[in-house]
């Protein structure tokens, strides 16, 4: 099992490769916790942190996207999370409060 805390503690694109690779290899799967937060809306770019982490989340939609295993995604809140994100998903399964 491998954990990150955050995106940015799992490191550059080749590194996020390396764990969709690895989870698709040994059939795992792939949990975003809170992703309403990691998978939000997109905003305006305002400088260059926010040019970087629209990259990295670009790239991330781009892997699960082609990811062939399992990614399950948790949310507190739906409308949180970005249309781009939410096209992607095959299931949306809400469960009462």
């Amino acid at each position: 099992m491998a954990v990150a805390q955050e995106i940015s503690s799992v490191g550059s694109e080749p590194d996020l490769r390396r764990v969709f690779d690895a989870t698709q290899e040994g059939s795992a799967v792939l949990l975003f916790d809170e992703a309403d937060a990691l998978f939000g809306k997109r905003t305006k770019v305002n400088n260059g942190y926010d040019r970087y982490a629209k990259i990295e989340i670009n790239y991330l939609l781009e892997s699960i996207e082609g990811f062939g295993g399992l990614a399950i995604l948790s949310a507190n809140n739906r409308r949180g999370v970005g249309d781009a994100c939410a096209r992607r998903f095959h299931f949306v399964i809400r469960l009462p409060k």
